[in-house]
């Protein structure tokens, strides 16, 4: 189940596949919560420990939507109705928004930048272009939630029984789930917004990493650079190089 959330993030800008890892996730969640019912059948303490957590699985309206989806296969006509994708366009990663507009939420990457050409014809002439997609899938049948962050919030109450039903009996240890929880719980980039660029069409991205500098350079930078330090903003790695630009400059 972690495994295909995650693929499910990954394709979130490739209209087919997301659809088809969507239904691999819920067919995934729903089963983990089929085989973690059954482990418990037969002993009274399980039993009365699944029929708690039942409980509040039904007060959570994200796990409804989870277990009302059984028997059902997400189609393209179910994500159409309340998804949305807006495209801006950008002449370069430190401007400020050139223009922007909404296009159909089953656009496929390919097909960003042509669909923009009756819009802003001259878009292309924008050297160094930049156009942001922010694309937002929802379920006809859970109108008020994003669909990747539903799954996750699917995932975490999963990971949750896990831990609580260790502390009743002896699981095995599981290298396989360690590692498939990794990307479920470090990974905090947004992944409904990608970059592209408007001269190749293909997508880019901003990453801030950190610097190994020696003490030499850290002694001339502090030296050059000791005031206008204190003066800017706190950089977080997990903000767009884009946002931490418009502060400084």
């Amino acid at each position: 189940a972690l495994v295909t959330t995650n693929r499910v993030r990954v394709t979130y800008f490739d209209p087919q596949e997301f659809r088809r890892n969507l239904n691999a996730a819920l067919e995934a969640l729903r089963s983990t919560t089929w085989v973690l019912q059954k482990a418990c059948s037969g002993d009274s303490e399980l039993e009365a420990w699944y029929a708690e957590q039942q409980d509040w699985m039904r007060d959570d309206e994200i796990m409804r939507w989870l277990v009302s989806s059984r028997n059902r296969v997400v189609k393209e006509g179910d994500l159409e109705k309340d998804s949305t994708a807006r495209i801006t366009i950008f002449r370069g990663w430190v401007s400020e928004p050139f223009a922007e507009t909404e296009i159909p939420p089953e656009t496929a990457p390919d097909d960003y930048a042509s669909s923009l050409a009756t819009l802003v014809p001259c878009f292309a002439q924008i050297e160094e272009g930049l156009l942001k997609v922010d694309r937002r899938w929802v379920d006809t049948t859970a109108p008020n939630y994003e669909i990747g962050s539903s799954l996750e919030h699917c995932c975490r109450q999963l990971l949750k029984l896990h831990s609580s039903l260790s502390s009743l009996i002896e699981l095995p240890s599981d290298d396989d789930l360690e590692e498939a929880k990794k990307p479920l719980l470090s990974d905090r980039r947004d992944y409904t917004s990608c970059w592209v660029k408007l001269e190749s069409g293909q997508p880019c991205w901003s990453a801030m990493k950190p610097a190994e500098m020696s003490d030499e350079l850290m002694d001339e930078a502090e030296e050059r650079y000791s005031s206008a330090i204190e003066e800017m903003p706190q950089i977080d790695l997990h903000t767009p190089l884009q946002e931490h630009c418009g502060k400084i400059f």
